[in-house]
């Protein structure tokens, strides 16, 4: 016959092997080599149809996937971000008198949404100890304190989506260029 004391033992086991069953000691990652990178060509004729279409090329036309395309294209994975500090606050800053450097409160937003892209970033990579300076420009490896616009490696997909529902963010832009030719087709 059991014994009371066996009997809670077994469940706090059953309980636990459960438990531990549903957590995983890894974070999990977006599985992105089961979604299709867009070719460049697919990326340039989206860029040219808009050219056609409405007379410029627009990133804001585009899909998430294909900025992410476009993203994974480019040598550096440097996607450039303008942002506000609320959702129906001004376009850009107004600065005081003799300064050209961005109020606390813009600087304050800045720092938000880098910390929120480094966070993710870690996450995604599988990397704790990546820095903001791991994501910053090497040809700008300091943050522009003048301009609300942000230049930040992203390699993270769902960053993309996430930043594009965000009402402070006025626009992101990957580093792609699309080929120089499209201009001048008919």
């Amino acid at each position: 016959m059991l014994t009371q004391f066996t009997i809670t033992f077994i469940n706090c086991c059953v309980i636990a092997l459960a438990l531990t069953s549903c957590i995983s000691p890894k974070k999990s990652k977006i599985d992105t080599s089961k979604e299709i990178i867009m070719s460049k060509k697919e990326i340039n004729d989206f860029a040219k149809n808009e050219i056609k279409t409405n007379g410029k090329f627009r990133w804001e036309a585009a899909s998430d996937h294909l900025i992410y395309s476009a993203l994974m294209h480019t040598d550096d994975k440097m996607l450039n971000i303008t942002y506000t500090i609320t959702p129906s606050g001004p376009k850009l800053p107004h600065y005081e008198e003799g300064s050209n450097k961005l109020p606390k409160e813009w600087l304050k937003k800045r720092d938000e949404i880098i910390q929120y892209i480094l966070e993710k970033e870690r996450i995604y990579r599988d990397k704790s100890k990546l820095t903001i300076n791991d994501l910053l420009p090497s040809w700008n490896a300091n943050l522009d304190n003048h301009l609300p616009s942000i230049y930040l490696q992203v390699t993270d997909p769902s960053i993309i989506s996430e930043l594009r529902e965000d009402k402070t963010i006025l626009g992101i832009a990957p580093s792609y260029e699309p080929s120089i030719h499209i201009l001048y087709e008919k």
